[in-house]
């Protein structure tokens, strides 16, 4: 796939299972890594428990 996919879960919840390939930023860091978001491969794809 061309794209990243950042999972938002909590560590722990990703620790229990994630989309290969997917790299976790926490939803409640997620401002601290705008700058590292902006400069992923697009499309970028957020995932969460909920789906």
């Amino acid at each position: 796939m061309n794209g990243t996919i950042v999972d938002v879960r909590t560590r722990e919840e990703f620790s229990g299972g994630h989309v290969a390939q997917s790299i976790n930023i926490p939803l409640q860091e997620i401002m601290q890594h705008v700058e590292e978001i902006k400069a992923m491969k697009a499309p970028i794809i957020f995932c969460c428990a909920a789906g």
